[in-house]
């Protein structure tokens, strides 16, 4: 054993959890600053003396992980950081998924479902809240292009016989598809029912397509995620929600965790 060891001190262990820290903020699109800070504020926590000196390793791999914690939820809203700490065994998780240096855990993130506004509606005669959604994965929003249906069972791919990343190409050249918007309806019981709204100048008609089973989308596990993740950041990003809408959510959310079926979306 070495000096080192003999004192707790293991230096491989910091060294990794410090590059993973680092790795993660500059994922997440972090400032230089705010990470070169990183080192900063841990020498202070030595200055501080608000190390535990009965582990050292883990008191230092903590400060590492907490510190871009901070980071990571504020530049990503969408993400919920947690983290473990045991020396060579320490893990860094975001959103429950484990993050390794190199993967693109957190720059997926950057490439969410984000939601601008909600409003009370009605889903047949159903209250709902309409959330508002803006989709920038095109894997996910191709999914839905390809997979939600119309009263006649038709996708807007069937319609405009093309597929879901054709559209979006139209979309971004605003050609056909000239007004384009995306939402997803909250049921107070937990599901969710998720529609593409667009106005075809060209037809002089709107269209309105939708997806309530897992089933019609491939991707439906990651739209379900992404859409978790859109939800739980609504008040950190200032989306203002009247005492009706807040209950409401509230409510979505809790009867949702009920749901453990893989038709949910």
């Amino acid at each position: 054993m070495n000096v080192l060891q003999f004192l707790g001190i293991y230096p491989d262990a910091i060294e990794y959890a410090a590059e993973k820290a680092e790795a993660a903020m500059e994922d997440a699109g972090a400032s230089l600053p705010d990470i070169d800070y990183m080192y900063d504020a841990v020498r202070d926590s030595f200055k501080e003396k608000e190390l535990d000196l009965e582990n050292v390793t883990d008191s230092l791999i903590s400060k590492f992980f907490e510190y871009a914690k901070s980071v990571l939820e504020k530049e990503l809203s969408r993400a919920e950081v947690t983290y473990c700490v045991n020396c060579n065994d320490s893990h860094f998780y975001v959103n429950g998924e484990e993050y390794y240096k190199g993967d693109n855990t957190i720059t997926d993130l950057r490439r969410g479902i984000d939601i601008p506004s909600v409003e009370m509606t009605e889903y047949g005669n159903i209250p709902a809240l309409r959330a508002a959604l803006n989709i920038e994965d095109d894997d996910i929003l191709a999914d839905l292009l390809n997979g939600a249906e119309d009263k006649h069972s038709d996708s807007l791919a069937d319609i405009y016989d093309k597929d879901g990343y054709e559209i979006i190409e139209d979309i971004d050249a605003a050609q056909v598809l000239m007004n384009f918007e995306a939402f997803v309806l909250l049921l107070e019981n937990g599901k969710r029912v998720y529609e593409i709204k667009v106005f075809d100048e060209k037809a002089d008609e709107e269209r309105i397509v939708r997806a309530d089973r897992a089933e019609q989308l491939q991707e439906a596990d990651k739209l379900r995620i992404k859409t978790d993740m859109a939800l739980r950041s609504l008040k950190k990003e200032g989306c203002i929600l009247d005492a009706e809408e807040e209950y409401f959510l509230e409510k979505h959310i809790l009867n949702r965790e009920q749901y453990s079926s893989d038709s949910i979306l």
